[in-house]
């Protein structure tokens, strides 16, 4: 079965079914969507540069694209559950927290899932990280929205050979140190 491409015949990254419905749907789903489509990754961005020059509205012509393949496959763990394996990415703009000047960051999330309902699946023995259901159905644009927002740095920082300030042994050292509290014990001294 060939690819299905999101821009035909419908959107599938949107669509909602139950885990093993995706196995019987489609082999592959390769999209390329605007990043204003994933809501939770546009929030945990809503405060960097990627979205402040869209005016907050996030108008999709003006972001970057979120691109990507799913493949579902039938999981040997259980009739219920269906296996992942993908990728997604894109490049956002995110502040260097060494430099706070905004840069584009390359975000991209390996997938290797195991989706299965609550209670569906025990231990599997695979590698495959076990998603657990809790509603009837998932969509695919769910589940790269979620892996992208995983994939978010805990700090965005340039290289040290590209960020604007030095790290390093190059960072003069103030020869006077300002001690604020070096008078009080004379002034206590003198007060008694």
């Amino acid at each position: 079965m060939p690819p299905y491409h999101a821009r035909a015949m419908g959107n599938p990254l949107m669509i909602r079914r139950a885990p093993r419905d995706w196995v019987k749907a489609t082999q592959a789903i390769v999209f390329e969507e605007p990043l204003g489509n994933f809501d939770r990754l546009t929030a945990a961005l809503a405060t960097e540069d990627s979205l402040a020059n869209a005016g907050g509205n996030a108008d999709n012509a003006r972001l970057p694209s979120v691109s990507g393949e799913l493949k579902f496959s039938r999981s040997a763990a259980s009739g219920e559950a269906a296996e992942l394996d993908g990728h997604a990415e894109t490049t956002v703009r995110l502040t260097c927290q060494r430099c706070l000047e905004p840069m584009d960051w390359p975000l991209r999330a390996e997938l290797s899932l195991l989706l299965a309902p609550e209670g569906a699946v025990g231990e599997t023995g695979d590698e495959r990280d076990i998603w657990l259901i809790d509603e009837p159905s998932v969509s695919p644009a769910e589940i790269v929205d979620e892996a992208l927002v995983m994939a978010l740095p805990l700090v965005a920082r340039h290289d040290s050979e590209t960020c604007a300030v030095s790290t390093g042994e190059d960072i003069p050292v103030e020869a006077e140190t300002t001690r604020p509290f070096a008078d009080l014990k004379a002034q206590m001294e003198n007060d008694n």
